[in-house]
């Protein structure tokens, strides 16, 4: 790609080097997503695939590079799989910040640059920095954006990973106190590891053959995140049963006077699924109060 542009810009010459933004039309994102023809990637029905500044998330003001890069990033993986024919990629909320991003764009749509905070994910046990590769090397495998060596050096690591757990679990260490901890005869390595006072630096000496940082530490995260982990897992799996469920195109939203009449619209107008209807609703039971710049926040069940 980088020959393929260092050939096509061969010519050009530039002015003056600089940036700057100015004011611009863009496309909202989330009526974007009401005439999607899938849902809820961000494309348009006359067959656009939306990234950064289009969907209002930069201005002349604030520069979001990481944001507009990361759904540039799902933006140009959609369009070459739509011009294979593919199915397009969808990121979950659960699986990636990537797809929290995306999700809050097409269900809450934007009034100011749109920032990837932590706190805006409801999983975000599970959106770990040390588990990335983990959830999505696969994912970049089998669209063919990871090639063979870096695939067979995420199999090592992965592979190493599993291992190190297995030894931890397997390996039993004396009823002698390691610092100010103490166990009972029997325990392992990972139950120790497991206690929030200890680090595998602690415990690393007990690893023979010896195991590296980098896969003592990474097993160490998830030992002290697996209670943690299996608790939003089975939240997620309780919320699937309704994710992936369909809504009848002829209901009759109308009916369901706990909802404004503005959000009965919106979600008639937008989606089929019924976790997406379910964040379309609760986002429209926002309102800007009319008198004034405060927010008004209606609870309305959704």
């Amino acid at each position: 790609m980088r020959s393929a542009a260092s050939k096509s810009c061969s010519r050009v010459a530039c002015d003056s080097p600089g940036a700057g933004g100015e004011n611009y039309d863009p496309i909202d994102p989330y009526v974007a997503m009401i005439n999607a023809d899938t849902d809820p990637v961000i494309s348009t029905s006359w067959g656009l695939c939306e990234l950064g500044q289009s969907s209002a998330l930069m201005d002349e003001e604030n520069t979001i590079f990481q944001e507009a890069a990361a759904q540039g990033l799902v933006a140009g993986v959609n369009a070459a799989r739509a011009a294979r024919g593919e199915e397009p990629l969808r990121l979950s909320r659960a699986q990636a910040y990537i797809g929290v991003l995306i999700d809050d764009l097409v269900t809450k749509g934007v009034d100011e640059p749109y920032r990837m905070l932590t706190s805006r994910a409801e999983h975000r046990v599970l959106l770990r920095h040390d588990n990335a590769d983990l959830r999505l090397t696969p994912v970049g495998r089998e669209i063919g954006l990871v090639d063979d060596p870096a695939w067979e050096a995420f199999r090592r690591r992965r592979e190493a990973l599993q291992i190190a757990h297995t030894r931890a679990e397997n390996t039993r260490i004396s009823d002698q106190p390691i610092g100010e901890e103490r166990f009972a005869a029997g325990s392992t390595i990972a139950d120790a590891l497991r206690r929030p006072n200890l680090e595998f630096s602690d415990l690393s000496g007990r690893f023979n053959p010896a195991l590296d940082d980098e896969t003592g530490e990474r097993m160490t995260i998830e030992l002290k995140c697996a209670g943690y982990v299996r608790r939003q897992e089975l939240a997620i799996e309780k919320a699937s049963k309704t994710e992936n469920a369909i809504i009848p195109a002829d209901f009759d939203y109308q009916s369901i006077t706990a909802l404004s009449a503005e959000a009965r619209t919106v979600v008639a107008a937008s989606s089929t699924a019924a976790a997406t209807s379910s964040r379309l609703a609760a986002c429209f039971s926002v309102r800007r109060a009319r008198s004034s710049e405060a927010w008004v926040i209606s609870s309305v069940p959704a």
